[in-house]
């Protein structure tokens, strides 16, 4: 399994908890497979991991496209959208489900020394850190659908 860190900023992390965001808007394309496992990375203040959900999908289109598509799904309305993708030509939309919080939040640099949050995403091949993230999200453990996970509604 593709496992994936992810940074976003704490009010986005807040809407992909909450079922209110189900896509993130990258500036730059994002080569990951669906059915990718992606850990949530909430930036400062927080500086912790909150979060796993999949990959259901990613588009790489137009920013008016990606907006067509997507625009009633990323949390930001069409100012803020444009503002954001600036004068990209292609924007990446990653469509994400079974969005879980973990159990406990990660402060990944206390807890794994080497731990450097990724600038936008970066593929995870460090095995303590993937252990120590999965030992945060006993849905993911057990298979378990239970109450840290959140329903996804296609609004």
């Amino acid at each position: 399994m593709t496992d994936i860190l992810m940074s976003v900023k704490p009010p986005y992390v807040d809407m992909l908890i909450s079922g209110f965001k189900t896509v993130e808007i990258r500036k730059r394309p994002v080569r990951a497979p669906a059915g990718a496992r992606i850990w949530i990375y909430a930036t400062s203040p927080r500086r912790q991991v909150v979060a796993s959900a999949r990959l259901e999908g990613v588009a790489l289109e137009a920013p008016d496209e990606i907006w067509h598509a997507f625009g009633d799904r990323v949390g930001i309305d069409r100012r803020e959208f444009d503002a954001y993708v600036g004068d990209a030509e292609l924007v990446t939309a990653l469509t994400l489900t079974e969005v879980t919080e973990l159990d406990a939040p990660l402060c990944a640099r206390s807890e794994v020394p080497a731990f450097r949050p990724p600038q936008s995403y970066a593929f995870l091949h460090d095995a303590e850190l993937l252990a120590a993230l999965e030992a945060r999200c006993s849905t993911e453990r057990s298979g378990d659908v239970g109450p840290a996970t959140i329903p996804r509604s296609n609004r």
